[in-house]
């Protein structure tokens, strides 16, 4: 009897005991319940209330990372957002990425949980926040502790397999990437080795699978799993690389497009100032006045209306200060030549034992 070509659940990733969620917290810093859902219920009621069709309309206007948000807001916008109805929403919401067009959904994972990947810093395993371990090729992010108790060298196996074995098996599953620029364009699974890095959980049952299919199956079942396995970890880490691309691009985008709004939210700056009888060379050179003056947003009215007295106070203290030097240098200069004065009117064997100035 052939054996199912499809993998079997892989287990849930493991906690680390190291993870922050073992951390002790202290009650007197522990948060107070958020009231923001309940503040932001009443704006929402009125999009809950109005008919799937229009608020299909509306959530194709959405992005991405937008619409990841509107499907926690309720169980109602949930059930219809996660619904299998409502891909083409993701899809569309996926295009309206500003910017680098993002990758298409790879295989096996589908829209929210492609978002969730891309823009949640949640660890998969424990659930803490501010995780930045992603790895796309393997479709996963972690905390630094739980990353490393379910990435695992493939290494591993070689106590639960036979060796002639793990050379195959390393090749049926993505494995971390280093994102070298050599490999951008040559993905080479057979290039798998046991000193590279996988999920451990997939190795795992794909392991199992294989020595399952190893024994049970003919020889054309094997050739052919190990075929179809081999092609979706190709692909699959075709789209890790991508993904890596991606985050690249959009980073020097995003520098760039801050950079350029740092650049323009200084000049219109100068202008105001300068409309106001000061000049460049008024201006203070502190941390303080460059994080008002050069942060990478534009000016807007609002902005002005708000930092407009905070430079006014650095001005007025900035002049305060070189005024103070100018009467420090004044009075070093007046004392430097009263103490030369009185070393005039001495001898050389008095000269001789005064301090210099």
């Amino acid at each position: 009897m052939p054996l199912p070509l499809d993998l079997p659940s892989q287990e849930e990733p493991q906690i680390s005991s190291k993870s922050r969620i073992f951390r002790a917290t202290n009650p007197a810093k522990e948060r107070k319940p958020s009231t923001k859902g309940k503040k932001s219920a009443g704006k929402l009621a009125q999009l809950m209330q109005m008919p799937v069709d229009v608020f299909y309309e509306i959530a194709g206007h959405l992005h991405f990372q937008d619409l990841l948000h509107l499907a926690r807001v309720s169980k109602r916008f949930r059930g219809i957002l996660i619904s299998k109805k409502s891909r083409h929403l993701w899809v569309a919401a996926r295009q309206n990425v500003p910017g680098v067009p993002l990758p298409d959904c790879p295989e096996q994972l589908s829209e929210p949980p492609y978002a969730s990947l891309l823009y949640d810093r949640i660890c998969m395993a424990c659930g803490v926040g501010r995780c930045v371990n992603v790895d796309y090729g393997l479709r996963v992010r972690f905390c630094s502790a739980c990353y490393k108790k379910n990435v695992y060298y493939g290494s591993y196996l070689v106590h639960y397999v036979e060796e002639q074995d793990l050379n195959v098996i390393y090749t049926l599953v993505p494995r971390k990437e280093t994102y070298d620029q050599s490999q951008i364009d040559n993905v080479d699974v057979l290039e798998h080795k046991s000193h590279d890095r996988y999920y451990k959980p997939e190795l795992t049952v794909v392991a199992e699978w294989y020595r399952l299919h190893a024994t049970l199956a003919s020889a054309d079942e094997l050739d052919k799993f190990v075929k179809e396995r081999r092609e979706f970890s190709t692909r699959i880490q075709e789209w890790g690389l991508a993904m890596q691309r991606w985050t690249d691009d959009s980073q020097a985008a995003k520098e760039e497009a801050e950079r350029l709004a740092s650049q323009n939210r200084k000049a219109s700056i100068i202008v105001k100032l300068k409309e106001m009888g000061y000049s460049p060379d008024d201006f203070p050179r502190t941390e303080r006045w460059k994080r008002n003056v050069e942060a990478p947003r534009e000016l807007t009215s609002n902005i002005w209306k708000s930092i407009q007295p905070l430079l006014i106070g650095q001005l007025f203290e900035e002049k305060k200060n070189r005024e103070k030097v100018v009467r420090i240098n004044l009075r070093y200069q007046e004392t430097q030549r009263h103490y030369a004065a009185l070393l005039a009117a001495m001898d050389a064997h008095e000269r001789g034992s005064m301090p210099g100035f």
